[in-house]
């Protein structure tokens, strides 16, 4: 299952065998090798934000692989740092112990073992008349540019932190690994280095998936054409004048920063009563208070509904920029919620003779 040499189980014939290579490109989730192709982070890739981000995979292991000991109770449901020599170990287990440089070993690892750059495919698709794929062969460019010339040593020696969340079920549960790339020193060869590393570790009998960990911020920036069009910058609502104009979203959440850019009305004063004038919050209903909590949730869910800057076009205007809000503030100062009764909550944002 998985270990066989590819010039081996080519060799496996007869009408009682079934030979199916479980190829480790199957392993990769969707999406991830174009996303490690773009990695955030990487030598000449965009990091406006300069925020110190690390590209990483995340891997899933094969149920009952590396499953806590039961009298190991402080690594279960932990991420725990592995040790070096811990590190050291998995390396080696992705290549052969042979007296060979870290990354010409990880290569000839790879191309005995993965079927797709193996001579056993090329021969096989070049007998048949057909040319090798567009990912079999940019897996064999990697493998030659980036691991034969070993420019990826000091990235496996020196900038990969392991970590590793173990399951308690060796039945049910998996093990997590994860692998982050320290970008400091970084060079035009780390995403090159990345993806071989993602290869090699999908190419393990033991590893069940592998996934680039995506960067994710908490913004607004593209909800607008991406719930219109999905085409970027495409907002075919807003060309033909469908903005929430006229009308009035109730909201209820942990609160909203009513001198917020999105929300600020220097003319009116939220309150109780619907104000059909108000800039952009036509009524507060505090149940709780009249501010929203440190993280800003309330906030954040108006916004992306609602939220207009009063001084033109925000980067962060929400979907239905034109509507007005009526908010109930269910929210104390620690995020907690306290609900009030149903006919209550459900008057937010309807007129006292509806």
């Amino acid at each position: 299952y998985g270990q066989l040499l590819a010039s081996v189980a080519s060799g496996i014939t007869g009408e009682d065998f079934i030979v199916q290579p479980i190829l480790p490109s199957l392993k990769f989730m969707k999406g991830s090798v174009d996303s490690m192709k773009k990695a955030v982070g990487f030598y000449n890739n965009d990091d406006s934000d300069g925020d110190g981000y690390n590209p990483s995979l995340d891997i899933v292991l094969c149920p009952g692989v590396a499953v806590a000991d039961d009298d190991d109770a402080e690594n279960i449901q932990v991420w725990k740092e592995l040790p070096e020599e811990t590190a050291a170990e998995i390396i080696a287990m992705l290549v052969p112990p042979e007296t060979q440089t870290i990354a010409s070993k990880l290569a000839n690892s790879i191309s005995n073992t993965y079927y797709m750059t193996s001579e056993v495919y090329l021969n096989a698709t070049a007998d048949m008349g057909e040319e090798a794929t567009a990912r079999s062969k940019m897996w064999k460019t990697m493998i030659q540019d980036y691991q034969e010339s070993g420019k990826c040593n000091d990235v496996y020696s020196n900038r990969l932190t392991w970590t590793m969340l173990r399951a308690t079920d060796p039945e049910k549960g998996v093990s997590l690994l994860h692998v982050e790339f320290d970008t400091t020193g970084n060079t035009i060869h780390d995403i090159g280095c990345m993806l071989t590393l993602s290869l090699a570790i999908a190419a393990h009998p033991n590893v069940s998936s592998v996934e680039s960990r995506e960067r994710v911020k908490t913004q607004n920036t593209v909800i607008t054409w991406l719930t219109q069009s999905e085409v970027k910058e495409k907002r075919p609502f807003f060309d033909v004048g469908l903005d929430g104009s006229g009308q009035i979203v109730a909201v209820s959440d942990t609160g909203c920063d009513q001198n917020n850019c999105y929300f600020e009305d220097p003319n009116n004063v939220p309150n109780s009563f619907i104000n059909t004038a108000a800039r952009k919050i036509a009524q507060y209903k505090d149940f709780v208070d009249t501010s929203d909590y440190e993280y800003g949730h309330g906030t954040h869910v108006a916004g992306t509904i609602a939220g207009k800057r009063s001084d033109g076009p925000g980067m962060a205007d929400g979907v239905a920029p034109g509507a007005q809000i009526a908010f109930g503030d269910i929210g104390d100062s620690n995020g907690a919620l306290s609900l009030p009764l149903d006919f209550q909550l459900l008057a937010v944002g309807r007129s006292q003779n509806c």
